[in-house]
C-alpha cells in the first residue's frame, strides 16, 4: 500500500480492483482513508501474541484465499508456497496499463515514482519491462 501511494497508482488500483486489508496494516501505515476494505484478522492469528503485522496480513490472505499484493520478497514467496496469486507494485503498474486505467505516457511517469520508492533486482526490472512490452503490443 505504502509503494502503491508513492507511485501514485493506489487510487486507480483501487479503482480497477477491491483492495482489502487488515486494521493493523492501516495502523502501521498511518493511513487512514486508503480505499481499502477491511478483513478480520483470523482470530488464531490475532491470539498468538508474537505474531507480527505480516504474520496477522498473511493469516487473513491466506483464510480468505485472496492474492497478495507486497514488496516483501518473505511474504511474496510464502503466497507462492501456498498457491496464492502474488503480485508487487511493478506488476500492479503493468496491469493498470492493460486495463487502460494508465496511458504509456502516464505508465512512464508512475514507474519514475516507483523506482524511486523500490529496490527491485535487475531480474523483476527486466521481468517488469518484458511485461511492459507484451501489453504494448496489446494495446
Amino acid at each position: 500500500m505504502i509503494v502503491c501511494n508513492k507511485a501514485e497508482i493506489l487510487d486507480a488500483l483501487a479503482a480497477t480492483c477491491t483492495l482489502y486489508t487488515i486494521q493493523p496494516v492501516m495502523d502501521e501505515t498511518g493511513y487512514s482513508d486508503a480505499p481499502v476494505s477491511i478483513q478480520p484478522v483470523p482470530a488464531a492469528a490475532a491470539a498468538g501474541t508474537a505474531a507480527t503485522v505480516d504474520d496477522l496480513l498473511f493469516s487473513a490472505v491466506l483464510k480468505a484465499q485472496l492474492p497478495l499484493i507486497s514488496e516483501d520478497r518473505t511474504l511474496l514467496v510464502k503466497a507462492a508456497d501456498h498457491g496464492l496469486a502474488y503480485y508487487n507494485a511493478l506488476m500492479v503498474l503493468n496491469l493498470l496499463l492493460l486495463r487502460r486505467r494508465l496511458t504509456p505516457a502516464a505508465y512512464s511517469e508512475h514507474a519514475r515514482l516507483l523506482q524511486r520508492a523500490t529496490r527491485y533486482s535487475a531480474e523483476v526490472q527486466q521481468f517488469g519491462q518484458a511485461v511492459y512490452r507484451q501489453i504494448l503490443k496489446q494495446l
